[in-house]
């Protein structure tokens, strides 16, 4: 089919906020090399568009910016003009001109968004803070789990929003700029954890494959030296294993805890009494002392301290209050769980066993939720600290919806149900793999729709 030439420049006109244009009111932007002005009730707005390129814009304010990428690495942030009147549309190659994946480059074509906390050379690096933004610049270095997606053939589309520092927050804890919301269900569920932008974003929009978060507590496992605000992560080697579940059996830790472990420990105490502060304090004291020579460098440099929000100054100050010796104790801690759960449950004799857990809380929380103190800042051995504090590989799948009121919107809507799968160290792509299985014998989907509901 031969293509269709379009004038250079072309004027849209609507009477809503550029803000809130669909994408199908904006498939005009798909124009190849068009200068596209586009005016709304509240300000004009001038859109470059590259060749192959179309500009979406979403109403989950997820993205931070976009990134284009100008055929060589790393991608450029997009203009400025791109995030005037407070939207933000994301340059979006076609994949008509995307060859297909290969060996070399499994990932080519694939559109990716990446979570505000890692650094993109030429692009800024916010981790949701406007100090932290400002004062750092432009990021000098690609890190290197983002230069591994480029080089796999990924195409990087935006950056997404976090928490603060990848802290926890809910909705209403969001100062520097305004937590996403949740396309699921009614829309006014609070997106939980600090990959929120990520995970709204591929839940959202069918033109994205793949969000990239981080888990915070997984600082837990990496020495200190790596762990910095914001964080990047560093890939591991792994090995595939081909067994699968065989049998299902019922497991009680504290049980299995109380019985291995009564020689190991004095008093013999519970496992939720033993690591009831284990977590929590790791990641107290790292987050405050990891990120203090900036925030002094910060103070020296500006004669005041830099902003955090309520939650992240919360954590601080119980962070300050910790002492070394308190922290090589849960490090301890943290070891003979560690070791407790590889030598009993997920040893190299057990190279089938996997661990099923509920994922997510059953309870519905509303992004207007308000708190009387920081209940984020949880404490205590919950169940998904199993893969935490063991450092091993989860992957959480849904399996189907529940049929709820909605408390917002007064009807009944759809909430996903998602079940961990947590692996021996390296089965990574094992638990994929056995998800996969799992979904096709059960007779489940394979594949979830963006938007309100899941199936």
């Amino acid at each position: 089919m031969p293509r269709i030439k379009f004038p250079g420049n072309v004027f849209l006109s609507s009477p809503e906020p550029v803000a809130h244009l669909t994408a199908a009111r904006m498939m005009a932007l798909a124009l190849t090399g068009a200068k596209i002005t586009s005016w709304g009730d509240y300000c004009p707005v001038t859109i470059l568009i590259k060749p192959h390129q179309s500009a979406l814009q979403g109403g989950i304010l997820a993205f931070v910016f976009g990134v284009t990428d100008d055929g060589g690495s790393p991608p450029v942030a997009t203009p400025s003009r791109f995030s005037e009147c407070g939207g933000c549309p994301i340059p979006v190659p076609s994949s008509l001109y995307s060859d297909n994946p290969h060996e070399q480059f499994p990932q080519r074509g694939k559109r990716v968004a990446v979570k505000d906390v890692y650094h993109m050379a030429g692009t800024a690096t916010s981790a949701s803070s406007r100090d932290y933004q400002s004062f750092s610049g432009l990021a000098k270095q690609t890190s290197v789990m983002v230069l591994g997606l480029i080089e796999a053939g990924a195409v990087i589309v935006d950056k997404t929003k976090t928490a603060q520092f990848a802290s926890g927050e809910h909705a209403r804890d969001w100062v520097d700029c305004l937590c996403p919301f949740n396309p699921r269900g009614d829309g006014y569920v609070e997106p939980g954890g600090s990959s929120t932008g990520s995970a709204v974003s591929v839940a959202a929009f069918d033109w994205l494959d793949y969000g990239i978060g981080t888990i915070h507590v997984l600082a837990s496992g990496m020495p200190r030296d790596l762990w910095h605000s914001p964080n990047s992560w560093h890939p591991r080697p792994w090995r595939n294993i081909t067994s699968i579940v065989t049998k299902k059996r019922d497991l009680g830790f504290r049980d299995l805890w109380n019985k291995k472990m009564k020689d190991a420990l004095e008093n013999r105490p519970p496992i939720t009494e033993y690591l009831a502060t284990t977590l929590t304090h790791i990641q107290l004291f790292d987050s405050f002392h990891n990120n203090l020579p900036f925030r002094e460098a910060f103070r020296a440099a500006n004669g005041r301290e830099l902003y955090a929000n309520p939650m992240v100054r919360f954590e601080w100050d119980l962070g300050s209050r910790l002492t070394s010796e308190e922290y090589d104790t849960t490090r301890q801690q943290l070891e003979v769980y560690r070791s407790f759960a590889r030598e009993h449950i997920f040893s190299d004799h057990h190279q089938s066993t996997v661990l099923v857990l509920p994922a997510g809380s059953p309870e519905v929380r509303y992004r207007d939720a308000c708190d009387p103190g920081f209940s984020f800042q949880g404490f205590g051995f919950l169940r998904n600290f199993y893969s935490f504090l063991s450092s091993l590989p989860q992957v959480v799948i849904p399996i189907g919806s529940l049929s709820r009121f909605s408390t917002m919107t007064k009807g009944v809507v759809e909430e996903p149900i998602s079940v961990s799968l947590v692996g021996l160290e390296g089965s990574d792509c094992a638990l994929m793999e056995l998800a996969e299985k799992v979904l096709r014998k059960s007779g489940r989907p394979l594949e979830v729709r963006t938007g309100a509901c899941l199936f």
